[in-house]
C-alpha cells in the first residue's frame, strides 16, 4: 500500500512539471509586440542613417535572443545559456535608450549547471518595464551567482530603481505563488513553481528589498548531480 501511495504521489508530481512545461512553452511562443516593433523601428532608422554598424548590432542580438526564446526542443540550459539570453536582451535595450548599465558576476562553478530554460529572463524583464521610471535618472542593474557549501545555489538579480512599497512588495509574493494576473506575473509565478517542483519547496523565487533601493529577485534552488550538464 505504501508503495502505492509513493507511486500515485510521483505521478501527480509528473503530471505538474509537464503541465509547468506546457506553460513554459506557452510563454515562449508569446512574442511581446512592442519590444519587436521597437527594435524593428530602430534598425530601420539605423539603416536610413546609414549607421551600418548600429543595425547589424541590433540586428544580430535580436535574431540570437528569438532563436533561443522560441526554441522548444529542451526544457533545461545551462546558467551560461541563459547570461548569454540576458546580455541579448539588456545589449537590446541599452540600444534602444543608453540610461542603465548592467553587471554580471557569476561563480565559476555555476557556469555549466542546468537549471530550467527562461529562468532569468523574466526577472530581468521585471526590472526594465518597472524598475527605472522616474526619478531614476540612471538605472543599475547587478546579476549575481553563488555556490555556497551544502550545494546551495543563489542567482540573484537587484536595481537601484523605485522599487515597491511593503504592501506592493507582499502583494506580488502572493501572485508569484498563487495566480498571476498578467503577463509578468505569470513569468516569475512560473519560475517559483518549476524551480520549486524540481528542486523541492525549499527552492524557488524569494523577492526583496535591495540595499540599492531597488528590488531584489533571488533564485534558489539545491544543486541535484542530474541537473548538471555533461
Amino acid at each position: 500500500m505504501a508503495a502505492r501511495i509513493e507511486e500515485l504521489i510521483e505521478d501527480v508530481l509528473k503530471e505538474q512539471i509537464r503541465t509547468k512545461e506546457a506553460n513554459v512553452k506557452q510563454l515562449q511562443s508569446q512574442i511581446n509586440p512592442h519590444f519587436l516593433y521597437n527594435t524593428l523601428a530602430y534598425i530601420k532608422s539605423m539603416v536610413e542613417l546609414e549607421e551600418k554598424e548600429a543595425a547589424v548590432s541590433m540586428t544580430m542580438n535580436l535574431s540570437r535572443y528569438y532563436r533561443y526564446t522560441t526554441k522548444l526542443s529542451s526544457s533545461f540550459a545551462t546558467i551560461q545559456e541563459e547570461l548569454s539570453l540576458i546580455e541579448n536582451y539588456l545589449d537590446i535595450h541599452r540600444l534602444l535608450t543608453d540610461d542603465f548599465e548592467y553587471e554580471i558576476d557569476i561563480d565559476p562553478a555555476l557556469l555549466k549547471m542546468e537549471i530550467p530554460r527562461l529562468s532569468l529572463q523574466p526577472l530581468i524583464e521585471n526590472v526594465i518595464v518597472h524598475a527605472f521610471r522616474k526619478p531614476v535618472k540612471y538605472g543599475s542593474v547587478r546579476i549575481r551567482g553563488t555556490l555556497e557549501d551544502g550545494g546551495l545555489a543563489r542567482l540573484t538579480v537587484d536595481d537601484n530603481g523605485t522599487g515597491l512599497a511593503p504592501a506592493q512588495l507582499e502583494a506580488l509574493q502572493t501572485k508569484i505563488r498563487t495566480a498571476p494576473s498578467d503577463q509578468i506575473d505569470a513569468g516569475l509565478h512560473n519560475v517559483h513553481q518549476r524551480l520549486m517542483l524540481l528542486f523541492g519547496k525549499s527552492s524557488g523565487l524569494f523577492l526583496s528589498h535591495s540595499e540599492r533601493g531597488g528590488l531584489c529577485a533571488e533564485l534558489v534552488w539545491q544543486v541535484q548531480e542530474d541537473k548538471e550538464a555533461e
